[in-house]
């Protein structure tokens, strides 16, 4: 994915829940559709799972890449520590 069309793809994506509103309004409004306006509201979601697909290797996280690297773990200065053992 290029840089301009991920670009375009993040600022879809920050006013794609504004935009799903004002679809909802305007379809239960003008046309009387609010049984089928919710689908609006899916939209943001689908975007968001378009972007991860495009771009797998830009996800953030830790644990082993997708170069089989292990990435660090959040609040560790070692890139190789363990996760922190869980309470009792």
């Amino acid at each position: 994915m290029k840089a301009s069309s991920n670009s375009t793809a993040q600022k879809l994506l920050a006013i794609s829940g504004s935009l799903a509103l004002i679809v909802f309004l305007v379809l239960g409004f003008a046309f009387h559709a609010w049984p089928i306006a919710w689908v609006a509201f899916l939209v943001p979601g689908m975007i968001r799972t378009w972007m991860a697909v495009e771009a797998p290797e830009k996800q953030h996280g830790y644990g082993i890449g997708a170069d089989d690297e292990s990435k660090p773990y959040p609040y560790s200065d070692d890139p190789g520590a363990a996760p922190p053992a869980p309470r009792q």
